[in-house]
């Protein structure tokens, strides 16, 4: 596998994930209020729109798809 690149890793499509994927813990982790669940809900919408800013902004990787795909992975575990 090749190493990725700076921009590769701290992309915007990447830190897009990363806030969805800590907003679906933070809702996880506090799951009996109306609070957690748009923390959660919120976090799970950000993840549907990571992919359409990497196309528009043109920031696509392999890496970035895998990023994607473990916080999607992690999030569901937490939920």
């Amino acid at each position: 596998m090749q190493r990725p690149t700076k921009q590769e890793v701290l992309s915007i499509p990447n830190a897009i994930s990363a806030a969805g994927v800590g907003l679906v813990v933070k809702g996880s982790l506090e799951s009996d209020n109306l609070k957690a669940a748009t923390y959660t809900g919120i976090g799970r919408a950000l993840d549907l729109v990571d992919g359409p800013v990497a196309r528009l902004t043109h920031q696509e990787s392999d890496f970035g798809a895998k990023v994607d795909a473990v916080f999607d992975k992690l999030g569901m575990l937490a939920i």
